[in-house]
């Protein structure tokens, strides 16, 4: 019975000692029913990763896809989602001292659907 209760709290242990307490999401719906995620965690001590993942669920689609940080651009640029209707982009901007403001949004420039939101990081 020990053994078991044992392995039990090995198994619930280790999953939170590896997950990341840096990472902040947010994720939504655009107006026409595609979903977007907006995510942000630390790559080193002076850098950040952040990715915005839009879900369309359908291939071959034209987006334009941009990207900021604290009112700086990282990223302004045409994507064509993939074979599962995704389209990922991923930045590794510097990290600046205090609260991060980070938006990304996307339009389809077929359809004129649009997403977009926001994130602050505070790590």
């Amino acid at each position: 019975m020990s053994f078991i209760v044992a392995l039990l709290s090995v198994l619930l242990i280790v999953p939170a000692a590896h997950a990341r307490t840096d990472e902040v999401r947010r994720e939504g719906s655009c107006d026409l029913g595609s979903s977007w995620r907006l995510i942000a965690r630390r790559e080193s001590p002076s850098t950040l990763r952040v990715r915005y993942v839009l879900d369309t669920g359908r291939a071959g689609q034209t987006w334009s896809v941009f990207l900021s940080m604290n009112g700086d651009r990282l990223a302004f640029e045409k994507r064509i989602t993939s074979s599962e209707g995704y389209i990922r982009v991923t930045r590794f901007p510097k990290d600046r001292a205090g609260d991060d403001l980070i938006k990304g949004s996307a339009n389809n420039l077929a359809t004129g659907e649009s997403c977009g939101g926001s994130l602050t990081y505070r790590y």
